[in-house]
């Protein structure tokens, strides 16, 4: 499975199980909302008959009071209750009417209720003259047929308010338990979403990272045995984009691998096959320049000094080739003794005399005699010799050089002092970069590959110092480096 497809597993699932336990949150909110609206609605009801009930027979009251006191005063106070009996019946009537059950439950009920409003209406008789209030509720006593009615139909009200809350209030009973029910499973989802949606998701992570995690110790323990020079590396299962990356870099690898045999190959050559001749042609013509093979012209001499000169910098550059190799590869080793600062620098002058005799550039050395540094001599004439072929090169002709060595506290500080073009800022940040030249001439520039100043920081470091350029274009450079005395 390809990690983009595992990503949307990982984040898919968990998120469909999230709507899953959204939705049901929804439903149970829903369901509980619904039983809440049921029961307010029970009470609602059980409440309206109830007041229907004691309005009913407070207007009864009134209208007893009214006739058995002959008062006209009761007249407006029945009257006003009367109109109230009516506002609260047809409340009821339009109550029970939003549900069903409601309403088959109510509708006798408030026929009996109905009717004796109805009964109600009839005790009272000439209600406009008050003078004959008395006799009419005589007339209202004697008449036996109204007086059953009316005791039939109290009756009958009293028993069907005795069945409404026989057969309701249980119903009003029945929503509390539910709207608990809903509340109790509305927790109940919400614990179970929650640790369900937290195992899924713990569950997929665990399956898939321990495969993901497995396959990538593999491609990192393939990258660590490249590190270490094997070529024979396991690949990586799958056709996901860890198994593609695992293929890629092994033929990277394989590239490499075959890169660096081509270039082993090269540096033997130039170990063995140029170096060693050029350094058999470079004696020859030191002892011809030395009257050897007797004596030379001053024109002869100057065109094999040139000749030398040349020669001496491809074994420079072959030394410098081989050196970066052996770096590379962490073969390079170094010898720590006791050596004097001036026979480095004697020896390092001697060995580019020729070029700067060449280029007409006398070479001053500033410093005390009886120097002593911890150093591999050998190493850090390479060093020094490097500083001053790149002086020579870049400073004009018929200039001066300065080589300058004092002691700093526990370190010995030498400088190689041009009067060339300088050196940028940006250059001197890449200075000492593999592979890097400065732009100054065109003729020098490719008088070298880049690899000195590199090589020398390398061995500077080496021994625990510390090299670096202080220059501004159009006022020579400075380089300097730094030995432990």
């Amino acid at each position: 499975m390809k990690l983009r497809h595992q990503g949307l597993l990982l984040i898919g699932v968990p998120l469909a199980c999230q709507f899953l336990f959204v939705g049901t949150l929804i439903v149970a909110l829903l369901n509980l909302e619904k039983a809440a609206a049921k029961e307010a609605y029970a009470k609602q009801l059980l409440s309206k008959a109830d007041d229907l009930r004691n309005s009913l027979g407070l207007s009864y009251l009134a209208l007893s009071t009214m006739k058995i006191s002959g008062s006209p005063e009761y007249l407006s106070t029945f009257q006003n209750a009367r109109l109230e009996l009516n506002r609260k019946l047809d409340g009821l009537r339009t109550l029970s009417k939003k549900d069903s059950r409601a309403a088959e439950i109510f509708a006798d009920h408030i026929n009996t209720m109905t009717h004796l409003v109805e009964l109600l209406d009839q005790g009272i008789q000439d209600k406009q003259d008050p003078k004959y209030i008395h006799l009419s509720f005589a007339r209202f006593l004697n008449e036996h047929e109204l007086m059953e009615e009316l005791t039939l139909n109290l009756h009958k009200l009293a028993a069907g308010s005795m069945e409404i809350h026989k057969r309701y209030a249980p119903l009003v009973n029945e929503f509390s338990p539910q709207a608990a029910s809903q509340r109790a499973h509305l927790r109940t989802v919400i614990v179970a979403g929650l640790v369900l949606n937290a195992a899924l998701a713990l569950f997929l992570v665990i399956t898939f990272s321990r495969t993901t995690t497995k396959r990538l110790d593999q491609l990192n323990s393939n990258m660590d045995k490249f590190a270490a020079g094997q070529v024979e590396l396991s690949p990586v299962d799958g056709d996901d984009e860890i198994a593609v990356i695992d293929q890629k870099f092994r033929v990277v690898a394989t590239a490499r691998q075959e890169s660096d045999e081509m270039r082993r190959s090269i540096l033997n050559m130039v170990s063995h096959d140029m170096r060693s001749p050029l350094t058999s042609l470079h004696g020859t013509l030191e002892m011809t320049l030395q009257n050897a093979y007797g004596e030379l012209e001053p024109k002869l001499i100057k065109t094999l000094t040139k000749c030398d000169s040349e020669i001496m910098r491809l074994i420079r550059l072959a030394n410098d080739l081989l050196d970066a190799e052996l770096i590379h590869e962490g073969k390079f080793e170094i010898q720590i003794e006791d050596n004097f600062i001036d026979n480095i620098v004697l020896q390092s002058i001697n060995a580019v005399k020729g070029m700067a005799d060449q280029r007409g550039i006398t070479i001053k050395q500033d410093f005390e005699e009886g120097l002593e540094v911890r150093c591999d001599a050998d190493r850090i004439v390479q060093v020094l010799v490097n500083l001053l072929s790149n002086a020579l090169k870049y400073a004009p002709k018929e200039s001066t050089v300065i080589v300058r060595a004092s002691e700093q506290n526990a370190v010995v500080k030498v400088e190689v002092v041009d009067q060339g073009a300088g050196i940028s800022e940006v250059d001197k940040a890449r200075v000492f970069e593999k592979f890097e030249q400065l732009d100054q001439s065109h003729d020098t520039r490719k008088q070298g590959k880049g690899l000195g100043l590199s090589i020398c920081k390398t061995l500077v470091e080496k021994h625990g110092g510390t090299i670096g350029v202080e220059s501004a274009p159009g006022k020579g450079a400075t380089f300097w480096f730094t030995l432990l005395r």
